[in-house]
């Protein structure tokens, strides 16, 4: 019994430091989001019973993810608000907490945001990135692949991490990034489910 409790220092401080360093990551990168949906999306269980499906009403998008997930609006009363998706038992810590950031790892699996400009991701000292254009609901998208290649922070070599940018309208983008690569069947899912609404 003892150690679950001094478990849970250590999980609030990791979550503390991933919370500062995708902070800085992302004002290093000035990104500038547009809108993320902040009101309660619908969930409508499909027909097969296994999925749900997220309904944005302000992002103007749908897709279904697994029924034992669930999503939760990250830094909502911010200019990046960040949906985030996530098998429930990591919802329930994360609400827990400080529920601002940007992380990788167990901590936030799957997110989602809207960009003013296309992130395009390159290779670097730090990792190598491949891309493939994709079509998703008619749009254009990239998805890319990158793998960490020197430990870099909380990143570890090896570390992998994947996305898809996706050309909404204008100079507006939508990104899906997985960090956690043992739900990689889910991002697909994701994925190929995802429809705009409008």
């Amino acid at each position: 019994m003892k150690n679950q409790k001094g478990f849970i220092p250590i999980i609030i401080i990791l979550v503390v430091l991933i919370v500062f360093v995708s902070s800085f990551y992302l004002k290093t990168l000035k990104l500038k989001s547009i809108t993320i949906a902040s009101p309660s999306p619908t969930s409508v269980a499909d027909p097969v019973g296994n999925l749900k499906t997220y309904d944005d009403q302000i992002g103007h998008f749908t897709f279904k993810y697994p029924k034992q997930w669930d999503t939760l609006v990250l830094c909502e009363k911010t200019e990046d608000p960040i949906l985030m998706v996530a098998p429930q038992g990591i919802i329930d810590e994360i609400k827990k907490g400080p529920t601002c950031g940007f992380g990788t790892g167990k901590v936030l699996t799957l997110t989602i945001y809207t960009r003013s400009f296309e992130n395009i991701i390159r290779s670097d000292d730090y990792t190598s990135v491949t891309n493939t254009s994709i079509k998703i609901d008619g749009k254009d998208a990239t998805r890319y692949d990158s793998v960490v290649t020197k430990d870099l922070g909380p990143m570890q070599k090896g570390d992998r991490n994947m996305s898809v940018t996706i050309k909404k309208s204008g100079s507006e983008y939508l990104e899906i990034v997985l960090l956690d690569q043992k739900y990689v069947n889910v991002f697909d899912q994701i994925i190929s489910t995802f429809e705009f609404t409008n």
